[in-house]
């Protein structure tokens, strides 16, 4: 019997809770509070976006970055092939003439 009536206690302790927990919410203060909390987490998730985006812009701006040294690099070779075929022809063209003089 003493277990029934336990029961309805725990829910009307409960209930008491709940019904202070709403008039202390309709304080000035408590609302504040409330709102500074709010502000708070709202803070917090934009800081976190925006950290987010400056480590995304960052290995982007490293990809590209590292992008563009390949393609430099990529370029280098391609005139370094260039020059070597360019003093190529010129070593045929002076060997022609030297052996056209003998």
């Amino acid at each position: 019997m003493l277990v029934l009536l336990i029961r309805p206690l725990q829910r009307q302790d409960y209930l008491l809770a709940r019904a202070k927990q709403a008039m202390d919410e309709e304080h000035d203060d408590v609302k504040h509070m409330n709102q500074m909390v709010l502000y708070a987490k709202c803070v917090t998730i934009r800081d976190q976006q925006i950290h987010e985006k400056v480590r995304n812009c960052g290995f982007l701006l490293q990809w590209f970055t590292g992008e563009s040294c390949q393609q430099k690099k990529r370029m280098e070779e391609e005139d370094e092939e260039e020059r070597k075929q360019d003093l190529a022809m010129e070593v045929r063209s002076c060997s022609h003439f030297a052996l056209r003089l003998r």
